[in-house]
């Protein structure tokens, strides 16, 4: 089974979350398909960034929107040597203008302060007391190749994808990492730029 740790309109996730059982449910399923408890930071994250992420949908008026949390990104990633590729949100809903499937792939990063790194801008950040890390916008694009790819879990469904990544709280740099939307088409995505998900 692909793996994945919730699936949830963001309203219902939030009252999930007021019953206290979204975190305990999210570290229930890592077990399950971890085989290991889920650390104190990755908890803190799930109750944190996922909580700023489902408020701001509902105040847009997006509260109907799937929240698919941990998400791998194909079929078959846990059968890949290393860590398998998880996305950190999939929102899925339907495009304002002609409802069809519409789909956002969301990093979130729980980074108060980050800078680029001057000579390397298109590749690295500089994350105080973590050092240099990928760029998250590579990152998503790299997930978005898999997650639209022959094993991605939409394949054959033709549907808008789009992904940004974002911080908690927010960054100056948080805004310009990511925002791009692409339909694929059955085999073979293309490079229609469309309006953002809803």
């Amino acid at each position: 089974m692909s793996m994945l740790l919730l699936r949830l309109a963001a309203q219902d996730l939030l009252t999930l979350n007021s019953r206290r059982r979204m975190v305990p449910h999210l570290a229930a399923r890592w077990r399950h398909f971890r085989g290991a408890d889920a650390s104190l930071s990755e908890r803190s994250a799930w109750a944190e960034s996922l909580v700023h992420l489902a408020e701001d949908l509902v105040a847009a008026g997006r509260g109907n929107v799937e929240m698919i949390v941990e998400c791998a990104a194909t079929l078959d990633e846990a059968d890949r040597p290393g860590d398998p590729r998880l996305i950190d949100v999939v929102l899925v809903g339907h495009h304002p203008d002609d409802r069809r499937l519409s789909v956002q792939l969301v990093e979130l990063k729980r980074w108060s302060t980050v800078t680029r790194v001057e000579r390397a801008t298109a590749e690295l950040v500089h994350v105080p007391g973590m050092g240099r890390k990928k760029h998250p916008a590579l990152q998503l694009r790299e997930y978005y190749e898999a997650f639209t790819g022959g094993r991605g879990p939409l394949h054959g469904l033709d549907f808008e994808c789009g992904g940004f990544a974002c911080t908690t709280p927010p960054t100056p740099l948080s805004g310009l990492w990511s925002t791009w939307t692409l339909r694929p088409a059955p085999t073979r995505p293309s490079t229609r730029t469309t309006s953002a998900s809803s």
